[in-house]
């Protein structure tokens, strides 16, 4: 069976160029913070964008995963739905906020007597949740390069717009960039918001009976699910920041920046698997859902060859010219970054050859697997981890996080194989019969 033409249509070069414009929109904002706030001070920027990005995956609460299970076949009643994971994503979020903030005054942290720098964080979080939903609706209504540029994109070209005046003004600050983040985050609110209601259906916009009682029956139905793909995504996220968080602890905020600085340069690498994402996790819905599993099995694999061979060209540079590629960007206060890049170039190259593994094993009904994971790899992190990074500082916290990622990318892979009969690395024949499986089965 052929690929389907819509996957590599003119609508996925667009999400492609769209996904690669925000990748390019984070890491412009990162360059102009460690330039303008220097090591230390962007050290705290970083780490305040990593607490927000974790209270936003509680906050939306699973609700963008769900939602292209609805929009994939998963419910008769798609509008409805919808409206009720919008809904809970309100709820949840405005949960957080107040949690926060009350964590916050309770324990109130050393800021340097500037307390006012967690509470324009925290007015983020609800703008961004909403955000990832509603660019999430935009991708599953074939809308790939809008709901792409509202989930990834905008906000950071929005704070980049925002903080260049202000850096240029020579009143650039910590709480400034947060300022303009959180700025940025309700102005793309106020965008994608009506786009993603233009994209439903006629259909879908009538399918009422929007209740509270109806919430409370739509939470009871999906509350196991939503719970299963908030924890496994938590974790997914805190393992991937968590050398951030134990550099803040046992580190220096300069070790955080160096880090994040790393992370930003390897998103060179993770490009391809990235832009594939936005536009195959609408298809990969759709075909688990309909049992099309031999189609799955063929479009993931011709996926993970291209990202694997496209990825091997940044790969190659960053590894051989790391140090002058850092010290040309970023300044050459953070020339330290470059051994890290090339362990974290390296592992990111391997992690590409399993495929679109996260994506599959939260559509394909696997998220408590995915779950008991990341929890072991968290338990490893907090054990062998700490150790390490204790040890050998910047360099240890690398090369753990690139050997974790990649366990985590051969164990998925394995268990997508043996339990859904899905196949997602790279193979270099094409799959011709696959044993029924799926959510119709």
């Amino acid at each position: 069976m052929r690929i389907r033409a819509e996957v590599y249509s003119g609508a996925a070069v667009k999400a492609v160029i769209s996904r690669a414009g925000a990748i390019f929109a984070s890491l412009v904002l990162s360059v102009l913070v460690a330039r303008v706030l220097g090591p230390e001070e962007s050290g705290k920027f970083f780490l305040l964008m990593a607490v927000l990005g974790a209270l936003n995956t509680v906050a939306r609460y699973g609700t963008d995963n769900a939602a292209l299970k609805i929009l994939g076949g998963a419910s008769s009643r798609v509008g409805r739905d919808l409206f009720h994971l919008a809904a809970l994503v309100v709820l949840c979020s405005l949960a957080v906020v107040g949690c926060s903030l009350g964590v916050i005054l309770i324990l109130r942290p050393d800021t340097g007597g500037n307390m006012a720098v967690y509470f324009v964080t925290a007015s983020a979080i609800v703008p961004q949740a909403l955000v990832v939903l509603f660019g999430t609706i935009m991708r599953g209504r074939q809308m790939l390069a809008v709901g792409t540029m509202a989930e990834l994109g905008s906000i950071a070209t929005l704070s980049v717009l925002l903080l260049t005046p202000v850096a240029l003004l020579g009143t650039s600050s910590v709480i400034t960039a947060m300022g303009c983040v959180a700025l940025a985050s309700w102005l793309t609110l106020m965008w994608s918001a009506p786009v993603a209601y233009r994209a439903l259906s006629t259909t879908d916009k009538n399918a009422g009976d929007f209740s509270f009682i109806g919430l409370q029956k739509f939470f009871s139905i999906w509350k196991a699910p939503l719970t299963n793909i908030t924890s496994s995504s938590l974790l997914i996220f805190l393992l991937n920041w968590f050398p951030v968080f134990l550099l803040s602890a046992v580190g220096t905020l300069t070790d955080v920046s160096y880090f994040v600085v790393a992370m930003r340069l390897v998103g060179f690498i993770t490009l391809i698997p990235a832009i594939q994402a936005s536009y195959l996790t609408p298809a990969i819905g759709r075909d688990y859902h309909h049992g099309a599993i031999q189609h799955l099995n063929n479009m993931c694999i011709r996926a993970a060859r291209q990202a694997f061979a496209l990825s091997s060209l940044p790969t190659l540079i960053l590894v051989f010219a790391a140090h002058p590629l850092v010290t040309y960007v970023y300044g050459g206060g953070f020339s330290p970054v470059a051994a890290p890049v090339v362990v974290m170039a390296v592992a990111a190259l391997v992690v590409s050859y399993a495929g679109p593994v996260n994506a599959l094993m939260f559509l394909c009904d696997l998220e408590g697997v995915s779950l008991i994971l990341n929890v072991g790899v968290a338990a490893a992190w907090a054990s062998i981890g700490l150790w390490i990074t204790l040890t050998y500082g910047l360099m240890g916290a690398a090369s753990f996080q690139g050997a974790a990622s990649i366990l985590v990318a051969v164990i998925s892979a394995c268990s997508l194989r043996h339990k859904r009969n899905i196949i997602s690395f790279v193979r270099f024949s094409r799959v011709t019969s696959t044993p029924e499986c799926g959510a119709e089965k």
